[in-house]
């Protein structure tokens, strides 16, 4: 199964419910200073 996500570009993502939960964390908090790697999804 898959989620939506939008990204602070606009663009939409299928995100997997298997994903991370640090990298998830990630997405979820740009002022954070972190990178995300975009090949972790």
């Amino acid at each position: 199964m898959f989620r939506s996500m939008s990204f602070v570009d606009g663009s939409v993502h299928q995100i997997g419910y298997d994903i991370d939960l640090e990298l998830y964390h990630r997405l979820g908090n740009r002022h954070d200073g972190q990178t995300v790697n975009k090949h972790g999804l």
